[in-house]
């Protein structure tokens, strides 16, 4: 759901989280998610957005820049926010060193 912007926020910052398998790897990994986002007239329902990633991210196999590239096109085609950047840090993988990963859109 969009929720029209009538406070004029002018920064949300979202930390979502999301285990995933990495198609590479084959390891299973936690992207925790930054995610910085300028609305313009709309921002997003919290709600929405954590039941997206439940279907389309969480438990599925993407390595990190496909689970973060997804998860930013899906805001920014659903909200079209004036600002978009999209973070995510891996830690706990066991078949490489600690990543993290950016991306600003926009």
């Amino acid at each position: 759901m969009n929720l029209n912007n009538t406070q004029d926020i002018d920064v949300i910052t979202m930390y979502p989280i999301a285990v995933c398998k990495c198609a590479i790897g084959q390891d299973w990994y936690t992207n925790r998610f930054t995610v910085t986002f300028v609305p313009g007239d709309y921002y997003p329902d919290y709600m929405d957005v954590d039941e997206w990633l439940t279907k389309n991210i969480r438990g599925k196999e993407f390595n990190i820049e496909d689970a973060l590239d997804t998860f930013g096109q899906y805001l920014l085609n659903e909200y079209n926010p004036d600002h978009l950047a999209v973070e995510t840090e891996v830690k706990d993988v066991l078949t490489h060193f600690p990543v993290r990963v950016s991306k600003e859109y926009r």
